[in-house]
């Protein structure tokens, strides 16, 4: 009787034990769920602020690309959260994994929409950023589109941005360099090692720095391709005929075939014009100098050589930009109905009156 007592109170022991822990079980149970939906909720919240972010810095950089509607979505399995994925919308159409609709100038693109959104997201201490020549992998069209998405979404954030590519640097710090950013070059010799310079981001900029340095050292070049990249400007402005050519190969007009549009151009309309410009100089010596400096010879050309070459091609660009307002003159204000001063530059109107 002794033993069965004994084993009694044991059971009711035990049976109220069990009773708490079942109690605890079904508490931790239901805080479990209660945790897992408020945890889905504030992910849900989360992932759809950050998919915003995603898609409005990608479709910044890629307008008009028919990739929309950029979101992170959960994955579930049997009621669980087991991951997370890309959804967008490709042509009006639901897609998911990038890799088998995108470019791989794209994905870098999506990428690099990922990597922003995080520093918004999760940088708001600190308020800075380094992107490491991130572009070398863009499609040309996306850069510029790059260049407007930090000016616009990340002006209140200190942005450290490093290029390899002399073109790229210059497309940034033409946008860049009225909005305070700073513009470096750094540089490494054997004797001085790496150092920083002012950077010189306008090509113009540059070719004066190395004449002030009579520094030699791809002048020629920098200064045909200033050829070049001003005479685009004018050719367009005062109508100059050339070759037809498709896509990217119409950007790649050369120096002479340029000055010779602009000088047929000018030829019959205005003798004042041709005379002032005087082509003909630029085509002889200053660039026969520009195109031998460009490529590898035996040639070595001087300062005195470089700086009549440049005086030549500065005359000659001058003569199609007022004295007044320094624009250039174009088809565009002779054609115009409102000639009156006050409105626009007389003078830019003056050789095609």
């Amino acid at each position: 009787m002794s033993q069965a007592v004994t084993a009694y109170e044991e059971y009711q022991r035990i049976e109220k034990e069990q009773g708490i822990l079942t109690r605890q079980q079904v508490t931790f149970e239901a805080l479990y769920a209660d945790f897992i939906k408020r945890q889905e909720e504030a992910l849900i919240v989360f992932l759809t602020i950050f998919s915003q972010d995603i898609n409005d810095y990608y479709t910044t950089m890629n307008p008009r690309e028919k990739v929309e509607s950029i979101k992170l979505v959960p994955i579930k399995k049997d009621g669980d959260l087991v991951g997370i994925t890309i959804e967008y919308s490709f042509f009006d159409e639901t897609k998911t994994h990038p890799i088998a609709y995108l470019s791989e100038s794209h994905i870098n693109c999506l990428g690099l929409s990922f990597f922003l959104a995080s520093v918004k997201a999760f940088n708001k201490e600190n308020k800075f950023f380094v992107l490491d020549d991130i572009i070398s992998s863009y499609d040309r069209s996306h850069r510029a589109g790059f260049v407007k998405l930090l000016v616009e979404k990340f002006s209140d954030y200190q942005v450290i941005l490093l290029t390899h590519e002399q073109e790229f640097f210059e497309l940034v710090s033409s946008d860049v360099k009225s909005k305070g950013w700073s513009i470096k070059n750094f540089k490494w010799t054997k004797d001085s090692g790496t150092g920083v310079e002012k950077g010189t981001g306008d090509i113009k900029e540059r070719i004066l720095k190395k004449f002030k340095e009579k520094n030699t050292d791809g002048l020629g070049n920098d200064i045909r391709v200033y050829t070049e990249k001003a005479m685009k400007e004018v050719a367009f402005n005062i109508e100059a005929r050339v070759e037809f050519r498709y896509n990217e190969l119409n950007e790649k007009r050369m120096a002479p075939e340029l000055l010779d549009a602009v000088q047929s151009r000018i030829s019959k309309k205005s003798n004042e014009l041709k005379d002032k410009a005087n082509i003909e100089r630029v085509k002889g010596m200053s660039m026969f100098i520009g195109n031998i400096t460009s490529h590898d010879n035996k040639f070595n050309e001087s300062i005195e050589d470089l700086k009549v070459m440049w005086e030549n091609i500065e005359s000659a660009i001058n003569a199609f930009y007022c004295n007044d307002c320094k624009k250039c003159i174009s088809v565009k204000y002779f054609r115009s109905e409102e000639r009156r001063v006050g409105k626009e530059c007389r003078s830019r109107w003056s050789p095609y009156h």
